[in-house]
């Protein structure tokens, strides 16, 4: 798989952002959120969220708040932890609770040979799913978790979630650490 991920960036190397300074990374003061709190208690995807948030204990430096979720600059990656408003399925409340991390980013718009590349990485991604986003004329290759929750199943799904948290940044820290040294 190592040659298949170095033809990869062969192709699209020239432009890969390797921001291992987190210095480089966006700063955001550190910003409330008045009402989550409140909602928490009667939010099955909140409590997930919140979950990984003490488990990921990040550094308000570098956290910037969603209405529904958080998103944070634990090395040159991004994460964003989100929960989805209430839906009902079969009669339960249930959230959709999201995990991302970008790996890699980069200019342009990405071929079919990004779909190969998915396709190759995806063996090793436990609990999580690699895709790539265009947009704005940049690309990028994200690692990202969902699963949908109600009261019921968050003390199982919850810590389920922290582990593809975590694993999220073991993976995407070995692929940057093998392709960009």
């Amino acid at each position: 798989m190592l040659n298949f991920l170095r033809a990869f960036m062969t192709r699209i190397g020239r432009a890969v952002s390797n921001d291992a300074d987190p210095a480089s990374a966006p700063r955001f003061a550190p910003v409330g959120n008045a009402g989550i709190r409140f909602r928490i208690a009667s939010d099955a995807g909140l409590k997930v969220v919140e979950q990984v948030r003490r488990t990921m204990q990040p550094d308000e430096i570098w956290t910037r708040e969603l209405e529904r979720g958080f998103e944070f600059w634990p090395g040159p990656s991004s994460m964003m932890v989100t929960a989805e408003t209430m839906r009902l399925a079969q009669g339960l409340e249930t959230y959709r609770v999201r995990v991302s991390t970008e790996a890699l980013s980069f200019e342009g718009a990405v071929d079919d040979f990004a779909q190969e590349l998915v396709i190759g990485l995806s063996k090793d991604a436990t609990l999580s799913g690699w895709r790539v986003e265009s947009s704005n004329g940049r690309s990028s290759l994200i690692l990202s978790a969902s699963v949908g929750v109600h009261d019921a199943t968050v003390p199982v799904l919850a810590k389920l979630f922290e582990d593809a948290a975590v694993l999220q940044l073991k993976l995407v820290y070995d692929l940057r650490s093998t392709l960009l040294p």
